[in-house]
Order: structure tokens, then sequence, then C-alpha cells
């Protein structure tokens, strides 16, 4: 969770994959959250909204891998469905400061983008135009900026960290250590300053 003070994973022990949370720290109770709600199997994960309230999932239909929008309240365990476009992929990565926006990756026209989603109306924004699928979109700690992953090259074992405005604007690369090598981001420092990186450079 973003207080750092809960830990949220999947795990099949009834029988079925469910979603179950507990407290970070040693000897914690395990809690199951909703029941019969999470797909069955696993092709994406979850993010908290910035309050830790929710938990915003992606679920196709009946194995179909057109992943829709899902949310569900960590206190009551109700989940709700927040789109449904069968013909699309909508994979969540982290939610905004404020809130009111989820970073989502989708092919809603095409390849697989960023977009912003609006929490409130439902409403989607393409944030990036890539030729080359995008992975792992995660803000800033102030939500100002967001970094990514793509490849804009020929080779397609290629991937490189991206750096952009929370409103897609000033969209470069800031990292690649080699052409070919698989480079990934993970997190950001708290102060804005640092990203956390790997790489099979």
């Amino acid at each position: 969770s973003h207080d750092r003070k809960q830990i949220a994973f999947y795990n099949d022990k009834s029988g079925s994959m469910e979603l179950y949370v507990m407290d970070a720290v040693p000897g914690a109770k395990q809690r199951q959250v909703g029941s019969g709600d999470i797909p069955k199997s696993l092709r994406a994960g979850f993010c908290w909204t910035h309050d830790d309230k929710d938990i915003i999932f992606a679920k196709d239909n009946g194995g179909d891998e057109q992943h829709n929008l899902w949310r569900i309240n960590m206190e009551t365990g109700v989940a709700e469905q927040l789109t449904d476009n069968p013909k699309a992929q909508e994979y969540p990565t982290a939610a905004a400061p404020d809130n009111k926006t989820l970073l989502v990756l989708s092919n809603l026209h095409g390849q697989i983008n960023v977009y912003t989603f609006n929490l409130e109306s439902k409403e989607y924004t393409q944030l990036t135009h890539h030729d080359n699928p995008t992975h792992t979109a995660t803000f800033s700690a102030d939500g100002q900026q967001i970094a990514y992953v793509t490849n804009e090259s020929d080779n397609l074992h290629n991937q490189d960290i991206y750096l952009m405005n929370a409103d897609g604007s000033n969209n470069r690369r800031i990292i690649q250590t080699e052409l070919g090598a698989q480079d990934t981001v993970s997190d950001w420092s708290a102060d804005g300053r640092y990203l956390a990186v790997g790489t099979d450079h």
C-alpha cells in the first residue's frame, strides 16, 4: 500500500485464486478480500488507489484475455467493474497522488500504449503513441512525471526507459544501457530525483 503498512497478494490456498491482504509486520494474519471476483488465470497485476481504500485489477471475461478494469474495496470486499471494452486489453499500473486518475496500459487504439483513466468520469486519455508495446508506467511521488518502458528500435529484444510529463508532453528516452538490452523501471524515490531500475546489460 502507499502508506507501506499493508501487503496485498494473490493466493490460491482456498482452491481458487483470491486476493489477500496483511499488515506489513512479522506474524501478521492474512485476510481474504472479496470472493470469486479475481481472475481464475492471472495475466496482469493490480495497483492500490492512492488512498489505499481500493485495489484496481484487470480481469477478462471467461478467459478471452481482453482484460477490463475492476475495483475492489479493501474494507467491504465489494467489487465493481469499471470498464467494458470487449476488444481491448487494459492493465492498471499506478494511481496518481490526487487519486483521480489511473495509469493504464491498453491497446484501445491499436498498439499497447500509456493512457490515463479518470476514475470519476471513466474516460481515457492516450499519452503515448509508440509502434511497439509500452510497459511498467509509474507516477513520480508528486504526480508530475511518468516513467515507462518501450522500444523504438528495430531490435525486438530491446527495452529502454522513457520519461514524460503527466500530460504526455516532453516525452523522451532517458536510459538505454545498450541496444538490445532490456532496461526496466520499478519505482521512484520519494523526492522524485531517482529511479530504481533494472537491466540485463
